[in-house]
């Protein structure tokens, strides 16, 4: 949801984009999950602490903005 939700009103394109495929990497492992796949396991946790990490970079650099919509 965080991932979804960031996508929607973050603030620069790269990581609009780069919040749209760790949503989407959340997704396949909520649809996968159950169907017995662990490829989702390991890549998409992984994909939220890079996205996180982004972010973190993002603001102490001081180029993180929101806009509102």
């Amino acid at each position: 949801m965080f991932a979804a939700a960031l996508a929607y009103a973050g603030g620069r394109t790269w990581l609009r984009v780069l919040a749209a495929v760790v949503a989407a990497l959340s997704l396949g492992r909520c649809v996968a999950g159950p169907l017995g796949s662990t490829a989702f396991d390991l890549v998409a946790p992984i994909g939220f602490l890079v996205l996180i990490l982004a972010i973190s970079v993002s603001m102490l650099a001081g180029r993180w903005t929101t806009t509102s919509r």
